[in-house]
């Protein structure tokens, strides 16, 4: 297979184990393919590309916080119906990106929120 690199149109991207149902990472490449190769190296199944879309950082963001209750850790995210449903309407060209919400800010900062939310909850 061969890959292509510094087209400057990037891609966000669903990665799953091969033959699996998740986790999914949900990313941002130029080159998804070369990526999900490359994290052979550290990930100690196969994967799979389960779509990608033209996209940039901002609509990367907005699937994370859309997806943000399923977060499990980094780009990961477990498998729900919702996540799922999300693929297979992409995969169809049928997905409406109006259900997404604004971006607000990167992954890292919706997790810390979303654990200090937890953390008063329990208390």
């Amino acid at each position: 297979m061969t890959y292509f690199r510094n087209t400057g149109q990037q891609y966000v991207y669903f990665i799953k184990p091969k033959g699996a149902c998740g986790p999914v990472k949900i990313g941002l490449s130029e080159c998804p393919e070369f990526r999900m190769k490359s994290s052979g190296h550290w990930v100690p199944i196969p994967l799979e590309l389960a779509v990608k879309i033209p996209g940039d950082r901002f609509l990367e963001g907005r699937f994370h916080r859309f997806f943000l209750d399923c977060h499990s850790h980094l780009e990961w995210f477990d498998m729900t119906t919702k996540l799922h449903s999300v693929i297979e309407r992409i995969k169809a060209g049928v997905f409406d990106y109006d259900e997404l919400p604004e971006y607000s800010k990167p992954l890292r900062f919706l997790v810390k929120d979303k654990l200090s939310i937890e953390a008063e909850r329990a208390q």
